[in-house]
């Protein structure tokens, strides 16, 4: 898991190329305020999701993925993320091929404080549960860019 400003975003394009353009996206979508929706960034390797929410209190539910790395950016809004290892957690629903996706439990997780100017790579073995209250409900406005792993 990496958790650091987007000023900084340099520091980690020696991950490739792929993530240059998961930045690029991020960057340019940070002043243009893209509609909710699905953005095709470069075919199946890397594109975007742009989601609208407000953010949740009550049950946590954790997900780990293991075809593609999360890149997790807020336009607007505040909101946490719980993370724990995967090692550490337990499978409440199985590995879905099609969603990408598992479903966990985790006790004690490390708090991301996601707001703009933050941003978050969540590999495969980094269980996360985004979405989260931070102090109040806040209305979000979201980027999170999907980067397939090689």
């Amino acid at each position: 898991m990496i958790y650091d400003l987007i000023e900084n975003k340099d520091l980690y394009l020696g991950l490739g190329e792929k993530y240059k353009k998961a930045f690029d996206f991020i960057l340019k979508a940070s002043v243009e305020l893209p509609a909710p929706g699905k953005y095709v960034i470069d075919g199946d390797d890397v594109y975007a999701n742009v989601s609208e929410y407000d953010t949740k209190t009550g049950e946590v539910v954790y997900e780990a993925h293991k075809d593609y790395v999360d890149i997790q950016y807020l336009i607007s809004g505040h909101e946490n993320i719980y993370w724990k290892n995967i090692k550490d957690c337990t499978v409440t629903t199985d590995y879905n091929d099609e969603k990408d996706c598992a479903l966990l439990t985790a006790e004690n997780p490390v708090v991301l404080d996601m707001q703009r100017g933050n941003f978050a790579i969540l590999f495969p073995d980094d269980v996360h549960a985004p979405c989260r209250t931070a102090g109040e409900v806040s209305h979000v406005h979201k980027i999170v860019v999907k980067v397939k792993v090689d």
